[in-house]
């Protein structure tokens, strides 16, 4: 009978890539945190490099153009982020709020309307939203906008105030 022969190999785990990607984001958050805007940005972009496929990354870098008032750059990366994760509510909401700071008022409030408030943790950019659709006589969009967010977040208060001075502007009292 033919001798058999048995080679004992020893298993190697490989890495788990989430432990670096984690630790890594983890230290760009905290450069964020402390204004450190350009050196948050390499690391994540170090790591985008490394995990083409880890699409927050994109958002990671756009915040911190954002925080150097880069808006070009922040909604370029706040879009492809969104663009590749469409059923995000929350970057599709940061990417309209960075676009209407950046002026683009109409394409910003249009986004806003698309976005599932049950699918938010903060409505502010919504309320901001609502309060350029009362400064620019669409009464009707803004509640409507406010209404969605008062439904969701009942406790927030500011939801009431803009929705009241919405009705005034409109002329319209409950």
């Amino acid at each position: 009978s033919p001798d058999i022969t048995v080679k004992l190999v020893k298993h190697v785990d490989k890495p788990d890539p989430g432990v670096e990607l984690n630790a890594k984001a983890q230290e760009g958050m905290a450069l964020m945190q402390g204004q450190k805007f350009a050196e948050a940005r390499k690391i994540f972009e170090d790591l985008l490099a490394k995990y083409p496929d880890v699409h927050q990354l994109n958002a990671y870098i756009a915040q911190s153009y954002a925080g150097e008032n880069n808006l070009p750059k922040a909604i370029e990366f706040m879009k492809t982020a969104s663009d590749k994760d469409p059923e995000n509510a929350e970057m599709k909401l940061v990417l309209a709020d960075l676009m209407m700071e950046g002026g683009d008022k109409a394409a910003a409030l249009d986004m806003m309307k698309t976005v599932d408030v049950t699918k938010i943790k903060n409505p502010l950019p919504l309320i901001n939203g609502s309060i350029s659709l009362i400064n620019a006589n669409k009464t009707d969009e803004a509640l409507e906008l406010l209404n969605k967010v008062a439904t969701q977040f009942p406790t927030q208060a500011e939801v009431y105030y803009y929705r009241g001075r919405a009705y005034v502007a409109a002329k319209k009292y409950p």
